[in-house]
């Protein structure tokens, strides 16, 4: 009898979701399930207004909206842009930005979102922040800089090619060498 059933169509998850994204997996669950409503809005039920907890994160938002982006949850997705749009200081950037990277490829509109934001505030950012970043993304943050900020785009330049591993030293130096005006010997 078992050789006329028709095979199981069945995807693993774990293998369609990046590992990052797995932690955040219950949330997804809930929001699915419990209909949460996840930025904290008021909800209509029955004659009452309900609000959700508001559990779209910084630390989270990205990861939500790759699960709801892969597996096409478009409610879901609604939500992590929505709390996106609302969070869009520096810090939440640069985290945002990080996540988008690490969960590539399809987060294109979430790095173009951030980049210019961090472009803008520059000059408030520290050094070490931007360690978290690839190549593609720390050149389009240096390219939108101002002519202000120079000085410190060569700074952030010396400073992560120090931070390189030494097998991607002389390919990171030849792309950035471009930002670089100065360099003390030390």
């Amino acid at each position: 009898q078992a050789e006329n059933q028709a095979p199981r169509n069945e995807i693993d998850l774990t293998h369609l979701l990046p590992a990052s994204c797995h932690d955040t997996w219950e949330l997804v669950l809930n929001f699915m399930y419990q209909d949460r409503v996840l930025n904290g809005a008021p909800q209509q039920h029955g004659h009452r207004n309900v609000t959700g907890p508001n559990i779209v994160t910084v630390e989270n938002a990205v990861p939500l909206f790759k699960i709801a982006h892969v597996l096409r949850i478009p409610t879901l997705a609604h939500h992590c842009v929505h709390w996106m749009l609302n969070n869009q200081d520096v810090n939440a950037s640069f985290d945002m930005l990080s996540a988008a990277i690490k969960l590539a490829p399809g987060l294109d509109s979430i790095e173009n979102m951030c980049i210019p934001i961090i472009a803008r505030k520059f000059s408030q950012v520290d050094v070490d922040r931007f360690l978290s970043l690839d190549m593609s993304s720390l050149t389009q943050i240096f390219v939108g800089t101002s002519n202000q900020q120079q000085q410190k785009v060569c700074e952030v330049t010396v400073h992560y090619l120090r931070n390189v591993e030494d097998e991607d030293q002389e390919q990171v130096f030849l792309q950035l060498s471009q930002f670089i005006r100065q360099m003390r010997t030390k």
